[in-house]
């Protein structure tokens, strides 16, 4: 299991790490996390941080289908919190089947954060729209991860992790 941690490379948290059984640990010099709030910065964000592994944090869904379609991000993370409310009928949970379908073609990893969990004011509307966003990536067949994507303080085992990973629905 990858454990992608928003903190500086040390050897303890690296050795740590493998205590608690991650395979590998990315730490924030090794990606980088873009939250543009427009086309134009998207490109001018991805054209400077090329090298790096790029995790694309949208705000709208606009954007977000942009991304998708026509820039060369390897993830998607934290779209549950795109739309701030459900509809009457539905959760929002930010993705939908043609943008998956267009995941699952370009090869886009969709992730989901321990810490956005922890630090949630209504973790409730979260975990339902996490849930469904599994389960819409498990029938499309779009890869996910789950990892903590926070600092030292958040850092859990990979046994924690998977447990919770299964309730969600994951595999």
């Amino acid at each position: 299991m990858d454990n992608y941690m928003i903190t500086s490379r040390t050897e303890k948290l690296v050795s740590k790490s493998s205590e608690l059984g991650f395979t590998s640990v990315y730490f924030d010099n090794e990606f980088v996390i873009l939250t543009s709030k427009n086309v134009k910065d998207l490109l001018k964000d991805i054209k400077k941080h090329k090298g790096k592994k790029i995790i694309f944090k949208p705000s709208d869904e606009k954007i977000l289908r942009f991304a998708i379609e026509k820039t060369k991000i390897e993830m998607i993370l934290g779209v549950e919190q795109i739309n701030p409310k459900d509809s009457v009928h539905y959760l929002r949970g930010g993705v939908d089947q043609v943008s998956l379908r267009i995941m699952k073609e370009k090869g886009i990893v969709l992730a989901f954060s321990f810490s956005d969990i922890l630090h949630s004011t209504n973790r409730a509307r979260l975990l339902g729209r996490m849930m469904m966003n599994i389960r819409l990536a498990r029938k499309y067949d779009v890869k996910t991860v789950f990892s903590t994507f926070g600092s030292a303080k958040e850092l859990r085992s990979t046994h924690d992790l998977t447990s919770f990973w299964r309730v969600l629905g994951g595999k």
